[in-house]
């Protein structure tokens, strides 16, 4: 198996360089994160960081490492001189989490003990150089990273590496699963001391290609809290004193391409219903575009809710600090916003949901926010989340999926006045099951890593009984107002 790693590994290095030109080309790479990848020109490890423990994450994009930031509180949280190295393979995920670092919006994580680097392209040369400079007792990657030359230089040098939250789409798993290519995924996961897949089907394909699993459990760190400090309270009071104005509201989150005719129609209908003449209590509908900062796709969703005859008003129309009270519709052009929005709306629409074809977000943010949370009928890729919540004891009904495009008019009717009990037991619950998740998916996933991480405290030896932590548990609201 060894031989299969080392046979790619050397074959991959074209190819590499080939998609990083290319990569720079289109401007997805610049001199400095040339030079990084590369480790020609890398910033060292931070000063003090000598003779500490260093345990190395990697997430490929801005979600992956979103993702693993409640695993990087909880495993410093233990103690002892563990430092925390976290690799990322794109730019706008390691500017992202240098930013929220800088800025302290990571509750309990701070510069002094957390460093962020582009990931060493994957060739040989730049990874002994990557693995020389910060010598990592351990490496610890997020989903799907499966890179020959980093994984087979790893198992060389020794380093114990886990792979957690681990995922394969059923085309990747189709594509391994071929005779020839079989036992070049083998040689890829037989790097990892261990492979804690999302779920029990994940769990199916890596024990197909020869994974070693971490027994029979499974944990999906996208159920976790990253831990942002929430919005700061003026702004929080602004939005709540300009934007609702009292009116009852609720938030389209991650919409795509048509399914703002879709909103829009059932929207317009509640305001139908609600009739008119009563424009200060009429409820507002929030909207955030996938990749609210494409202004083209803003436009698109602008252009939907207008062609509805509704009036639309822009989040950075507020930030200017021009009216937005009257709009119909609130849509957010800028990145960065869920949080407020989740935190004053009560209730949520996570989309992807609404047509065919996408499968689904994940609907844990705003649950942890305390939104009464709904999915569309489309939403194969959260299957094991709604199934999870299920089972978190929090109650029926704490994240509910539509049967079908037409039952969000039956759905949005818990903003009427007469709901207000039913809404405020639903936003409980959701918060409940959200907390529940989180805590189990920490504890399997810092119990399964026990047998990688460098020993902390009293522990004499790696996967030594050791302190175990629970990490950054998001607080549920503790009192819920019902707006409207």
């Amino acid at each position: 198996m060894a031989a299969a790693l080392e046979i790619w590994a050397a074959c991959s290095r074209l190819p590499i360089n080939l998609a990083l030109a290319a990569r720079w080309l289109v401007g997805k790479e610049d001199a400095r994160s040339l030079a990084e990848r590369r480790f020609i020109a890398s910033r060292p490890p931070p000063a003090g960081w000598d003779g500490a423990r260093v345990v190395w994450f990697h997430a490929a994009s801005l979600g992956e490492s979103a993702s693993v930031v409640p695993l990087v509180r909880a495993v410093l949280a233990q103690g002892g001189d563990r430092r925390a190295l976290v690799t990322t393979s794109t730019a706008t995920a390691r500017r992202w989490l240098e930013e929220a670092l800088a800025a302290g919006r990571l509750d309990g994580l701070s510069a002094e003990r957390v460093a962020v680097r582009l990931a060493p392209c994957d060739a040989r040369a730049p990874v002994e150089r990557f693995l020389r400079a910060w010598s990592p007792a351990c490496g610890v990657f997020v989903e799907s990273e499966l890179w020959p030359a980093l994984l087979h230089t790893c198992s060389a040098r020794g380093i114990p590496l886990a792979l957690v939250s681990a995922r394969l789409s059923a085309r990747s798993f189709a594509a391994w699963s071929w005779p020839g290519a079989r036992a070049v995924a083998r040689a890829l996961l037989g790097a990892f001391a261990l492979v804690l897949p999302q779920c029990v089907e994940q769990r199916a394909r890596f024990a197909a290609l020869g994974a070693r699993l971490a027994g029979a459990r499974t944990a999906n760190l996208k159920w976790c809290n990253p831990g942002f400090r929430p919005p700061p309270a003026p702004v929080e009071a602004a939005f709540a004193r300009r934007v609702l104005c009292g009116r009852p509201a609720w938030v389209a989150i991650s919409t795509h391409d048509g399914e703002d005719e879709l909103l829009a129609r059932a929207h317009a209908r509640m305001l139908a219903r609600r009739g008119a003449g009563e424009a200060p209590q009429l409820p507002l509908l929030v909207v955030v575009p996938r990749h609210a900062d494409d202004a083209r796709r803003v436009a698109r969703a602008a252009r939907a809710y207008a062609a509805r005859g509704l009036s639309v008003a822009r989040h950075s129309a507020f930030e200017r600090g021009a009216p937005t009270a009257d709009a119909d519709v609130h849509l957010c052009d800028s990145i960065g916003q869920v949080a407020l929005f989740v935190r004053t709306c009560p209730l949520a629409l996570v989309c992807g949901s609404l047509v065919d074809g996408i499968g689904g977000h994940n609907p844990l943010e705003p649950m942890r926010a305390g939104c009464a949370t709904l999915l569309g009928p489309f939403a194969q890729n959260v299957t094991s989340t709604l199934a999870a919540v299920a089972r978190s004891g929090a109650g029926a009904n704490a994240l509910e999926q539509l049967r079908s495009v037409d039952d969000l008019d039956r759905a949005l009717e818990l903003l009427g006045p007469e709901r207000a009990d039913e809404l405020a037991r639903r936003r409980s619950a959701a918060c409940s099951a959200a907390d529940t998740l989180e805590a189990r998916v920490l504890a399997t996933t810092l119990d399964a890593l026990r047998a990688v991480l460098p020993p902390v405290g009293t522990e004499k030896a790696v996967g030594g009984a050791g302190a175990r932590g629970t990490g950054a548990r998001s607080a549920c609201v503790s009192s819920i107002q019902v707006q409207g």
